[in-house]
């Protein structure tokens, strides 16, 4: 009987004209959900192209409006991993350690491939020694010396991280004893 209808073998034309207006809302809806879901993944697309518009404040060594785009495509993609290496990048060049330790560490936290991000443990390791962290230092370090083709550059530098690390907690532990003179007055 429906495929009668659809034919338009029935002369009802309200019935022909009910099924033209049900396929007509089921498409609108099929539209409307398409729309829906775009619009949900649309905040990738939206981080993904401040992003590439903070390429042009980078080329122009303008850090902080880099950071201020790049903030705002956080703010609508938290796990994208890019967009995080930048801002430490950013941080790192305008010398703030802390900075650039918090969003090192997010790349660690959100991506699901961390060998793609060795380096970070490199950079991660080295922000951590350099606000006294040895101990989160050691092991970060640790876990980039134990990674299979790495920058074979940053190698000698982790290692020379790693001893100066061992030798600031030693000095912390055993520090040395120095009574200084008093200079005469001129």
């Amino acid at each position: 009987m429906l495929k009668n209808i659809r034919n338009g073998k029935y002369p009802y034309k309200f019935i022909n004209s009910w099924i033209f207006h049900r396929s007509m809302i089921q498409r609108i809806l099929i539209v409307l959900l398409v729309f829906f879901f775009s619009a949900l993944a649309g905040s990738d697309i939206v981080a993904q192209k401040l992003y590439e518009d903070s390429e042009h404040y980078m080329a122009r060594r303008q850090y902080i409006e880099v950071i201020n785009i790049l903030n705002l495509a956080l703010e609508r993609d938290i796990k994208f991993v890019e967009a995080h290496l930048r801002i430490a990048f950013c941080y790192k060049l305008l010398n703030n350690i802390e900075g650039q330790k918090r969003h090192l560490e997010d790349v660690l936290k959100y991506t699901e491939t961390p060998e793609r991000y060795v380096n970070v443990y490199f950079s991660l390791g080295e922000a951590y020694y350099l606000t006294q962290e040895y101990d989160k230092a050691l092991i970060v370090l640790n876990d980039f010396l134990q990674y299979q083709g790495i920058n074979q550059r940053l190698i000698p530098e982790a290692e020379w991280l790693v001893r100066n690390v061992y030798f600031a907690k030693d000095a912390i532990m055993k520090p040395l004893d120095i009574e200084p003179e008093m200079l005469p007055e001129i």
